[in-house]
């Protein structure tokens, strides 16, 4: 339930959110060749502008390819996916909204969402300082401990993951097998672990060296992410490896970053990838693969800790 202002600025009044038929206004700013994201790849769009909002189209058929500021942030539309009526569910979004507007809907209510940012109990933008979910003694107990418990191990680095595998099917019920999620999918889920985060949690993971630290910045790992997509898309043994490297970065994620209060809030309604048990080989380091394989070996990081066999990186050292 957030206000809108003025270029962003807390001191400018707020003004209210885009109405619906604000693409009518847009205005033609020229045709580029754009490196579409989420592995669309390159194509020629149509760029249009209104203000701060951005879309680019299809020019053959003028439907949208890609939004920038929309609502918020970066949205992509895989061709194909768009859709030019109402459908069903947005239908359902509009019965909700109330003529007046003194009615908010649905999911700016309490439990109405999986999570709601500055919605007071009557579903309208509400001032807080207040942490939604907030860190926990327990949650920071498990962070300063460095040596997870014998339960939580295994011998080798694919016991380990079977291990692991089943305390997070215990957790996440609705978690699936690694090879079901393509790395473009893997990390969407990753960017939503990311906005879910608790900020203190990463800083004492910061602040003891501690391998289960989170980048800081989103829009340079985005970028870094698209580089390796290209890379070891030339390669399936390659692109196997980049894709078990973020099912194994992703539980990570979910289990160390994110505070128990916000795990239960979520936990029935997501699906997590399972652990990939196949341990890569990266003795034999050629050299188109050696960005790819780096990456790998900093996101297995459990094996760390969790298994009696550490990473081994000989191949793999230098570009």
């Amino acid at each position: 339930c957030p206000i809108p202002r003025s270029g962003g600025a807390p001191t400018q009044p707020a003004v209210n959110a885009l109405q619906y038929n604000w693409v009518d206004n847009l205005i033609f700013v020229s045709t580029e060749t754009l490196d579409v994201e989420y592995g669309v790849g390159s194509m020629k769009l149509d760029h249009w502008a209104f203000g701060p909002h951005h879309v680019w189209t299809d020019p053959a058929t003028g439907l949208v390819v890609r939004m920038w500021q929309p609502f918020n942030g970066l949205e992509v539309f895989t061709p194909g996916s768009w859709k030019t009526e109402i459908t069903p569910e947005g239908q359902g979004y509009l019965d909700e909204l109330a003529a007046d507007g003194k009615t908010a809907p649905k999911a700016a209510m309490p439990g109405g969402s999986t999570f709601r940012i500055k919605c007071g109990d009557d579903g309208f933008h509400q001032d807080t300082l207040e942490v939604p979910h907030p860190t926990s003694t327990g949650d920071l107990h498990r962070a300063r401990t460095k040596v997870p418990r014998d339960a939580y191990r295994g011998e080798s680095f694919a016991s380990m993951s079977s291990v692991l595998n089943k305390w997070l099917l215990r957790e996440v019920p609705n978690s699936r097998s690694c090879d079901e999620f393509s790395v473009e999918e893997l990390q969407r889920l990753q960017i939503v672990l990311f906005t879910l985060r608790d900020p203190e949690l990463n800083a004492v993971y910061n602040g003891t060296a501690d391998v289960r630290h989170m980048p800081r910045e989103l829009d340079v790992m985005a970028r870094e992410w698209e580089s390796l997509n290209a890379e070891a898309a030339r390669d399936p043994e390659l692109a196997r490896m980049h894709r078990d490297g973020h099912c194994h970065e992703a539980v990570m994620w979910y289990v160390h970053h994110l505070p128990e209060s916000m795990k239960a809030s979520i936990r029935d309604r997501a699906s997590l990838p399972l652990l990939s048990q196949m341990r890569h080989d990266l003795s034999l380091a050629q050299p188109h693969a050696v960005r790819v394989q780096r990456a790998y070996e900093e996101k297995v990081t459990c094996a760390s800790c969790h298994s009696a066999v550490y990473p081994n990186t000989g191949g793999v050292v230098t570009v």
